[in-house]
């Protein structure tokens, strides 16, 4: 009969240390399941990160592909791209015989970017203007266009009579 003893000891015995392991075991896995929260919470932290930085880097690509400000010695053409060679002096031409009163530089360009739905910044806009007036200049050399006063300002008016 002591048989039976030992062995209700040995079983009381691995009952034990059983649930000793099972103890560490839980004890483990509270401890990953810890660090998995843990790690998903950073995860999720860097994911907005991320979203910020595409976000910044898109808005930097937008700002770094337009086009900067033309240097004071670059060339007309590039300065306003828009326009092919003889364009601008065409588009005012047109513009002028268009109306029946004169208008000034400004609003031949103003009316011309309109047409072409540009929107130029104040810098462009005054070469523009400042190439609107040269072409009207030689036009009126060709008695195209006259220049027959100016405004308040002191812009020129300029008039085209009307197409033959």
């Amino acid at each position: 009969m002591t048989m039976p003893l030992q062995s209700d000891a040995s079983h009381v015995t691995s009952a034990t240390s059983r649930d000793n392991v099972l103890a560490v075991l839980d004890a483990k896995h509270a401890e990953l399941d810890a660090h998995r929260r843990k790690l998903m919470e950073q995860l999720a932290n860097t994911e907005k990160e991320m979203e910020l930085l595409q976000g910044t880097i898109q808005l930097l690509s937008k700002v770094m592909v337009a086009p900067s400000p033309p240097h004071f010695f670059s060339s007309p053409l590039r300065m306003l791209p828009d326009f092919r060679r003889g364009e601008i002096r065409d588009s005012a031409l047109r513009v002028l015989r268009e109306k029946s009163h004169p208008l000034s530089t400004q609003e031949i360009g103003k009316i011309i970017c309109l047409q072409k739905s540009l929107d130029m910044n104040k810098r462009y806009f005054k070469t523009f203007c400042l190439r609107i007036s040269g072409s009207l200049r030689n036009a009126e050399k060709e008695r195209l266009v006259h220049a027959v006063g100016r405004t308040e300002t002191g812009a020129i008016l300029w008039f085209a009579p009307a197409a033959e």
